[in-house]
């Protein structure tokens, strides 16, 4: 393994702007999950329309039902979700 040296200065002010990148992300999460509830887990999902995770994989493939990653978690839109109800 090979060190890397680096300025104090140098070294703070990147960890400075991690931490602001994390936080933006936190509050960008708290943001879209916040809206209303438009977004529903993976559970809510199968329970919802009474199918398996495999379904659900397979209708992605097929782009019947989008997923979208949050913060490593999968999520749907619960619109998108109704309207596949409504078929």
């Amino acid at each position: 393994m090979k060190a890397i040296l680096i300025e104090k200065n140098a070294f703070e002010e990147m960890h400075k702007n991690i931490k602001e990148v994390k936080n933006e992300l936190a509050n960008m999460k708290k943001e879209l999950l916040s809206e209303n509830n438009n977004f529903l887990t993976v559970e809510q999902v199968r329970d919802k329309l009474k199918v398996t995770r495999a379904t659900l994989n397979n209708w992605h493939k097929e782009e019947i039902l989008i997923k979208r990653y949050v913060g490593g978690r999968v999520y749907y839109k619960a619109e998108e979700v109704n309207n596949l109800l409504n078929q």
